[in-house]
């Protein structure tokens, strides 16, 4: 296996936290993906969620000159509220229902790779063959879980939270 990536939420820029989370890039890609399956919009605020300000504004042409932080999240509370739902209410119960290896359901490794490669709308960016990931819907659901969490955080002390894929 090569180097694996992994998206990196901290909740407190300069000190650890309960709340900050990791989750490796190929597990990050399934979850979206499995989210897009099931309602796009909704998918699409918990895609955005998962984005720096920079990148989203990026990604959506809009102006980056007032940018202070490149990896400051976009913080929206309205649509963090949303996905925040989202995962609970749809996500997060979908999963624990769900009987198969997501992986499994994709057609395997490379049928999952070509589905995402090929995907279109929203998702962006590529995985790598050797990425490292969860497939487990119940693991998944668990990461959800925790995600919901950390975003009900952020809502709570009204801030921001830092994004970066390393």
């Amino acid at each position: 296996m090569g180097d694996t990536r992994a998206i990196h939420f901290d909740v407190y820029f300069d000190n650890p936290s309960e709340f900050d989370m990791t989750i490796d890039f190929g597990t990050y890609s399934l979850m979206v993906y499995y989210a897009k399956q099931l309602n796009y919009e909704k998918a699409k605020l918990l895609y955005d969620a998962t984005l720096s300000e920079y990148y989203y504004r990026a990604t959506y042409n809009k102006p980056l000159d007032d940018l202070t932080d490149e990896y400051s999240s976009h913080f929206n509370s309205d649509e963090i509220q949303q996905v925040i739902d989202f995962i609970e209410n749809d996500l997060i119960p979908e999963l624990n229902n769900e009987k198969q290896d997501l992986i499994e359901k994709y057609g395997g490794r490379e049928g999952f790779y070509d589905r995402f490669e090929k995907d279109e709308g929203f998702i962006r960016g590529f995985i790598y063959e050797d990425e490292w990931y969860y497939s487990d819907p119940l693991q998944i659901s668990s990461l959800l879980d925790a995600f919901k969490s950390l975003l009900s955080h952020v809502i709570f002390i009204n801030q921001a939270y830092r994004v970066s894929i390393r």
